[in-house]
């Protein structure tokens, strides 16, 4: 992933994402990590995400003017991929850090497992 800091953005492809809608891939969430806008094709969260966030463009799936449309719009914008890269990063930094997450779902499966004990002794 080193060489991808050399890169401008990302393109991230519906076909190469199998993935539930309601999901976010883990591959956009890893470039953006690295300040790096997407381009992308992917439904769901992930294109609400980018929209949202303003972390890059999606594009329409199979439609390759679409897509040229955004790489052109990236290649004259300059400015605007730079911020759209920070603000991946920052997203990224906020809401997807390993360690928060872990803690998290850690804290979550705690309270199964209290939950779990106090229907075991009331049963």
């Amino acid at each position: 992933m080193v060489r991808l800091q050399n890169a401008d953005s990302v393109k991230i492809e519906e076909l190469a994402i199998r993935c539930w809608p309601p999901c976010i891939p883990n591959k956009p969430i890893d470039y953006m990590g690295l300040g790096l806008p997407v381009i992308s094709s992917v439904s769901g969260q992930l294109h609400d995400m980018i929209e949202k966030y303003d972390v890059g463009k999606n594009y329409e799936a199979g439609n390759p003017k679409d897509l040229a449309k955004r790489i052109v719009w990236f290649h004259s914008n300059r400015g605007r991929l730079k911020e759209m890269g920070e603000n991946a990063c920052r997203l990224v930094k906020q809401a997807f850090l390993a360690d928060d997450i872990s803690n998290s779902y850690a804290d979550f499966l705690v309270q199964i497992a209290k939950n779990s004990q106090r229907e075991i002794q009331v049963g």
